[in-house]
C-alpha cells in the first residue's frame, strides 16, 4: 500500500514538473530563466474597464500638440501644450475652468523651447525641456519660477559616451533626484542599432549614477532618396517605453513584444510580465500608397524601404497612482487599440479604445485623454474609470 502511494505521488510530481517545463519551453528563450515571471492569460483576467466622458479642458487654446498632463494635490489639471511660437502650461480647476497660463516660448528662465513632459512632484510642477536641456520648477498654483536645473550633455561627458548627446529629462523621484535619458545622436540610416542610456542626477544636476538602465532606441526604416539612404519611422514604431510611479518603481518595455520589466528604485529587476500576443499584420501598400501618394519624393523613399510583416505588439504605456500599468496593444483594426490594466500580481482588466484617443495620464479614478477637435487641434478630456468585474 505504501509503495502504491509513493508511486502515485511520484507520478503526480512528474506530471506537474512536466507541465511546468512544457510551459517554460513555450516562452521566448530570453524569458525561460526569469524568476519571478508573470504570464498574462485568461485565468488572471478579472474584469472589463469602460471610460465615461466627464469634462473637456480646452478653453479655445488651439493647441497643435499636447505634450503632458499632470494633476496637483488640489485636483487641478495642468496641461502642457504647444502651437506656433507658444510653449505653455495651462492650469484648470476640476470643473474645467482655466485659471492660469505659465511660461512661454523662449530661452530665458521660466520659458521653454520644447516641453517633453510635465510632472507634479514634491508640491511643485516640473517641466522637462530636452531642447533647452533644462528642468524648470514652478509653483503649480501661481506659475512662479522656483528654480531651474541645467542638464546639459556637456557636463556629463566624462561619464556618458560622446555619441549620446541628446538629453531628455524623464522623472523626478520623491527624494528630489531625477532620472534623465541620453539618446544617440547619430543618423539612424547609418547606425540603426542605437541605445538610450539612463542616469540619475541630484537636485543640483550632479551625476549620481550612470547607465542605470539601457534600452534599444526607436527603430527606423531606411529607403532610398536620390541614391542616398533616408531614415523614417512608422506611425507605430518599434521603440522603447518607460513609465514611473510614485514609489520610484520603473517599468520598461519595447513595443516589439508584450514584455514588461518592473524595476525597483535602485533599478534592480523586480518582475517580468509577459503576454503571448499575436501581432497584427502590416500591409505595406495600405500605409504607403494610401498616405503618401500625393508626395512623389516621400512616396519613393517609403516604397524602397523593407517593411516588417507585422506591426509591433505595443504602442504606449503609463502607470497610474495605484501602481497599475496601463499598456495599449496594436490590433488588426487600424483605429482601435486593446488596453490592458495590469496589477502587480498579474491580475488584469482589458478594454477596447479608439487609437486616435490617446490615454496619457491616469490618476484619482480618472483617465486623461488627448483628442482632436473638429478643426484638428488637440484637447484634453477627462474620463471616469468604470471597472466591471473583480479586478480589485
Amino acid at each position: 500500500m505504501k509503495r502504491l502511494t509513493y508511486l502515485t505521488l511520484l507520478a503526480i510530481i512528474l506530471l506537474v514538473t512536466g507541465c511546468m517545463n512544457s510551459e517554460r519551453s513555450e516562452l521566448p528563450e530570453s524569458l525561460r530563466d526569469r524568476d519571478p515571471l508573470t504570464v498574462l492569460n485568461g485565468g488572471n483576467e478579472t474584469g472589463r474597464i469602460s471610460l465615461q466622458r466627464d469634462i473637456a479642458f480646452k478653453d479655445s487654446l488651439l493647441l497643435d500638440r499636447v505634450n503632458g498632463v499632470a494633476v496637483d494635490e488640489s485636483g487641478a489639471v495642468l496641461i502642457a501644450g504647444e502651437a506656433w511660437e507658444r510653449r505653455e502650461v495651462y492650469r484648470f480647476e476640476t470643473d474645467g475652468t482655466r485659471t492660469g497660463t505659465f511660461g512661454g516660448y523662449g530661452r530665458d528662465e521660466g520659458e521653454f523651447l520644447q516641453i517633453d513632459n510635465i510632472q507634479f512632484s514634491g508640491g511643485r510642477l516640473h517641466v522637462y525641456d530636452g531642447k533647452s536641456e533644462r528642468i524648470t520648477v514652478l509653483d503649480a498654483e501661481r506659475g512662479e519660477l522656483t528654480h531651474s536645473l541645467s542638464v546639459r550633455s556637456e557636463q556629463y561627458r566624462d561619464s556618458v559616451s560622446a555619441r549620446h548627446t541628446v538629453v531628455t529629462p524623464i522623472h523626478r523621484y520623491e527624494n528630489g533626484t531625477y532620472l534623465i535619458g541620453f539618446k544617440d545622436s547619430r543618423n539612424p540610416a547609418f547606425f540603426p542599432e542605437r541605445e538610450v542610456v539612463y542616469a540619475t542626477v541630484s537636485r543640483t544636476g550632479e551625476l549620481l549614477a550612470d547607465s542605470v538602465l539601457i534600452q534599444s532606441d526607436s527603430r527606423y526604416l531606411v529607403g532610398d532618396y536620390a541614391g542616398k539612404p533616408a531614415a523614417f519611422m512608422l506611425e507605430r514604431p518599434v521603440r522603447p517605453l518607460l513609465a514611473a510611479d510614485r514609489t520610484g518603481r520603473i517599468v520598461s518595455a519595447n513595443t516589439s513584444d508584450f514584455i514588461l520589466e518592473k524595476h525597483d528604485p535602485e533599478y534592480g529587476l523586480l518582475n517580468t510580465i509577459y503576454h503571448r500576443y499575436e501581432r497584427a499584420p502590416l500591409d505595406k501598400e495600405e500605409i504607403v500608397d494610401g498616405q503618401f501618394s500625393h508626395n512623389e519624393q516621400i512616396l519613393r523613399v517609403r516604397q524602397t524601404a523593407e517593411y516588417p510583416e507585422r506591426w509591433p505588439a505595443l504602442y504606449s504605456m503609463v502607470s497610474d497612482d495605484g501602481g497599475r500599468i496601463w499598456v495599449s496593444a496594436i490590433t488588426e483594426k487600424r483605429h482601435e487599440f486593446k488596453w490592458y490594466v495590469i496589477h502587480s500580481d498579474g491580475r488584469h482588466s482589458t478594454f477596447l479604445w479608439p487609437s486616435e484617443r490617446k490615454i496619457v495620464h491616469v490618476e484619482g479614478g480618472y483617465a486623461y485623454v488627448v483628442e482632436n477637435d473638429e478643426n484638428g487641434f488637440e484637447d484634453v478630456v477627462r474620463y471616469i474609470i468604470r471597472e466591471e468585474g473583480s479586478a480589485e
